[in-house]
């Protein structure tokens, strides 16, 4: 099933498969992996740290590959959880197992209930799977090049996960199969349950709800509500919270989030260091690494020396509050 010709290596494809590998391994470190196939176990755990996207993110990469090579926005996951904060880890060998229910028909039942009533909680559950099954065949086309062309992205999270490649496009595949069970117009209401998760309080919604008007729900968007989103979303980023800071680090347009470069690049490398702390220096490194390549193909210029100044205190002041939020004093 995951057999496919492979592909002659170029800087656009290199862009899709860094896109998907990043979306998949933001699923798993954002604790989603329920939207994945369960696992035959589930042993000890690995930390991981993880390579997220946003719309954001898919527009730069246009702007740097060519519309020949245009990707959707890629479904929103980023701080969607509860507990984003806590530290990430998934087993080794796979992903987190999933709930018993991860049939379509489940799937669908679990949709209705978030859409009929039920808790924000799960409404934002629904609206994250909602946001990622239009995305999934594009996602499973990109992988296929992420494997032929061995990119760094993708032995990242080989690395992490303790799998293949090759396991990660049949778990996709598999989402694929289940995702069919949703027709258009339920698709179409993932915008309704953000909303609802975000007026409900659900931890995480209103960074995932700001990516979803960034993106598909542009035209619900309206500057109030986008500017009490993004506060929200920053106040988050500095309070260290693990999943603010990865969406903030990969968010190549920071004012789509409500950032400055000097913020994003402050989010960004406490998000490195905590990586650190969390998942060790080789899992750090790799991740700086990752994000170099991925920022040299893209274009971001480089801040003031002012800037770098201002950016320096307020990484500092992001990872003394992570330091506070684990328990390990500032």
């Amino acid at each position: 099933m995951t057999s496919r010709a492979s592909h002659t290596p170029n800087t656009p494809r290199r862009a899709r498969a860094a896109w998907a590998i990043g979306t998949l391994a933001l699923l798993l470190a954002a604790g989603a992996g329920w939207l994945l196939s369960r696992p035959a176990q589930a042993p000890k755990t690995e930390p991981i740290a993880a390579a997220p996207t946003s719309a954001a993110t898919a527009r730069a990469v246009d702007a740097a590959t060519g519309p020949a090579t245009a990707m959707p926005a890629p479904p929103v996951v980023a701080a969607s959880l509860p507990n984003a904060s806590a530290p990430t880890t998934l087993p080794a060998g796979g992903p987190r197992p999933a709930p018993p229910s991860t049939s379509p028909a489940d799937d669908l039942r679990k949709v209705q209930q978030a859409l009929d009533g039920g808790t924000p909680k799960q409404a934002l559950e629904a609206a994250v799977l909602l946001s990622v099954c239009p995305h999934t065949d594009r996602i499973v086309d990109a992988m296929f090049t992420a494997r032929d062309q061995s990119t760094p992205e993708s032995r990242q999270l080989n690395q992490a996960t303790g799998q293949r490649t090759e396991d990660h496009i049949a778990q996709m595949q598999e989402l694929q199969r289940r995702c069919q069970v949703f027709d258009a117009a339920t698709l179409a209401r993932g915008g309704e349950l953000f909303k609802k998760a975000y007026e409900g309080g659900a931890e995480g919604a209103a960074l995932s709800y700001l990516q979803w008007l960034n993106g598909e729900g542009k035209q619900q968007a309206n500057p109030e509500l986008l500017g009490e989103l993004q506060r929200e979303a920053r106040r988050a980023a500095e309070s260290g919270d693990f999943m603010a800071l990865l969406a903030y680090s990969y968010a190549f347009d920071p004012t789509q989030l409500g950032a400055s470069a000097m913020q994003r690049q402050a989010y960004k490398e406490a998000w490195l260091r905590i990586t650190g702390e969390q998942s060790g220096d080789t899992m750090a490194k790799a991740s700086r690494a990752s994000m170099d390549s991925l920022e040299k193909m893209i274009g971001t210029p480089p801040l003031s020396a002012e800037q770098q100044r201002e950016a320096d205190v307020l990484t500092k002041h992001v990872v003394d509050n992570w330091k506070k939020r684990q328990g390990k004093g500032g």
